[in-house]
């Protein structure tokens, strides 16, 4: 996913990539726009996925404002996301009349601590909210009562192999439970959203599902309320994985 920081200050765009790169959230794609008319004048020639984050300074000191360019950029891709730069918060009145939509706003006057929880707080809420749109679209296909079946990834709380069947699994969904024919592994296969946990033998695991992990007993308690045995060595991996990846 690319990121572009756009501001007039070398020191404030050195400053904001840094403080991005140090959360290790993801491995992003910086661009550093120093020559802001050129880029404004080029605009029409790049590509703007939705998932690109522009970080705007508002008060850009040039023929255009940042909420020029940002009105530039709204005119490509309505769905992108667009961070404003400010010192000041006496813009909002024109930005909600040009219908920009603002993703956030980040102050440049913030201390360096405040700034890394905004941060923080800004990166991972953008992470979540791309993660969102893509769950709402990906499904996989599985086979039930010898039919095809859609399921939509979003609603798996988590996958099971039933014990004395192999090529048979329990799928858990937020709407009620599904027994179909497959294996496992063909399941991990298809899954493409990121919050599954496919590390263990017999289960799939929807991370974003999970309300509560008792290493000690070995079950996981979901956000419906249901319980799954997963044992202690399966906690245990869980909650490392976690870790591991800040997710804690």
């Amino acid at each position: 996913m690319k990121i572009f920081v756009i501001d007039d200050q070398f020191v404030i765009r050195k400053k904001i990539i840094k403080v991005i790169q140090d959360l290790n959230r993801f491995p992003f794609e910086f661009v550093e726009v120093s020559n802001e008319r050129s880029f404004y004048k080029e605009l029409h020639l790049l590509d703007i996925a939705d998932s690109t984050l522009f970080l705007i300074d508002i008060e850009l000191k040039n023929y255009f404002n940042g909420i020029d360019l940002a009105g530039k950029i709204r005119e490509k891709n309505a769905n992108c996301f667009i961070v404003f730069i400010t010192s000041f918060e006496t813009y909002g009145i024109e930005v909600i009349n040009r219908q920009i939509l603002p993703f956030a706003y980040l102050s440049k006057n913030l201390p360096m601590d405040q700034l890394n929880a905004k941060a923080r707080q800004l990166i991972d809420h953008y992470l979540m909210t791309i993660q969102d749109r893509e769950s709402n679209e990906i499904k996989i296909t599985v086979e039930s009562n010898n039919q095809k079946v859609i399921v939509y990834e979003k609603n798996i709380i988590y996958i099971a192999t039933i014990p004395g069947y192999k090529k048979m699994l329990l799928i858990k969904l937020l709407d009620g439970e599904m027994l179909v024919t497959s294996r496992l592994k063909s399941i991990r296969e298809q899954l493409k959203a990121p919050y599954f946990f496919k590390e263990l033998k017999s289960f799939i695991i929807n991370l974003n599902q999970i309300e509560k992990i008792d290493q000690t007993e070995g079950f996981i308690q979901f956000e419906d309320q249901t319980i799954l045995d997963v044992g202690i060595s399966g906690t245990r991996k869980i909650n490392q994985y976690l870790k591991r990846n800040g997710l804690e």
